[in-house]
């Protein structure tokens, strides 16, 4: 699974992972509101107003499927598929999963696959770099734990 010991390098890695793929994000939204195309970013099924007010420790139960979600993921996408990706594909191999990541995002919606494009090629890409899954779990964890928690709280 590539779990390799966490070296000071990888947290630098997360960081900057984190703020790219957060620019980018921000980027696409201001440029696509900028020319009058509105992203729907929630599919019907997963329609979600956050928690009633007083109601926030509800986030409490969300935290387990988060943890499996998120690792689940990575396991998968990062520590068993990248490097028999790059095994077979060589240095291309970190394209190759993003793109398959990319067309897994399908069931969200086209708005939200194009929105996560940053993160969809940055996680992959670093993970690559570093050959540390721990790289992956960090900023895709990051990322979406704190989105959801803004949603959640009505933040946006």
């Amino acid at each position: 699974l590539r779990l390799t010991n966490f070296r000071s390098g990888d947290l630098l890695w997360i960081l900057f992972g984190i703020l790219v793929s957060a620019a980018g994000m921000g980027l696409i939204l201001k440029g696509m509101s900028r020319v009058g195309l509105p992203l729907t970013l929630e599919p019907p099924f997963l329609s979600f107003s956050g928690f009633p007010e007083g109601k926030t420790w509800h986030l409490v139960f969300w935290i387990p499927f988060f943890l499996l979600n998120i690792f689940g993921e990575e396991f998968l996408w990062r520590g068993y598929l990248l490097p028999r990706q790059v095994t077979a594909f060589g240095k291309s191999g970190w394209i190759l999963n993003a793109g398959l990541w990319f067309f897994f995002q399908a069931a969200f919606g086209f708005d939200l696959m194009i929105l996560l494009l940053p993160l969809l090629i940055v996680v992959p890409w670093f993970t690559y770099i570093r050959k540390n899954t721990w790289v992956g779990i960090g900023i895709h964890g990051i990322i979406s734990g704190l989105a959801f928690i803004a949603l959640s709280l009505n933040w946006i």
